[in-house]
């Protein structure tokens, strides 16, 4: 996050595991940013209304594949995200790497998420620094597509 930021981004992570989004917003909030979290696809839904009628939203970062929502669980958060016009999305999931081996399964994984509306991607598991740089690297793209227009 560059220092010429007049305001904390708000993030909202998602993850059916509870211990996840408690130290990723922990963590996230240490580096700056104002953090809510959700662990299922109806609770992210609420969060996202209840967000946007105070505020606003800026990134959201959600687990790809839930329970009980399932396999692609995350394209119906990312799915109820576009649809209130956030469209800084990261799909997080460790379907990218498959016993060791980058490939097909990586890519058609990347697809789905592509497809859904992620705009960034995060392999679990990961660090901090990793989800710093994501978010950062999404909020760039669409601030440098902003100034190409």
């Amino acid at each position: 996050m560059s220092s010429s930021e007049s305001k904390k981004l708000h993030i909202l992570v998602v993850d059916d595991e509870h211990t996840i989004t408690m130290l990723l917003a922990r963590d996230l909030r240490d580096e700056g940013f104002e953090v809510i979290v959700a662990n299922s696809v109806f609770e992210a839904r609420e969060r996202i209304k209840s967000i946007l009628q105070n505020g606003g939203l800026d990134v959201v970062l959600t687990d790809w594949d839930m329970k009980p929502d399932g396999l692609a669980a995350g394209a119906k958060v990312l799915e109820a995200s576009r649809l209130s016009g956030i469209n800084k999305l990261i799909a997080m999931s460790g379907r990218l790497i498959l016993d060791g081996r980058v490939g097909d399964a990586e890519d058609e994984v990347k697809r789905e998420m592509r497809l859904a509306g992620a705009t960034g991607f995060i392999e679990k598991p990961f660090s901090v620094q990793q989800a710093v740089q994501a978010i950062t690297s999404v909020m760039e793209t669409d601030q440098s597509e902003a100034e190409n227009k």
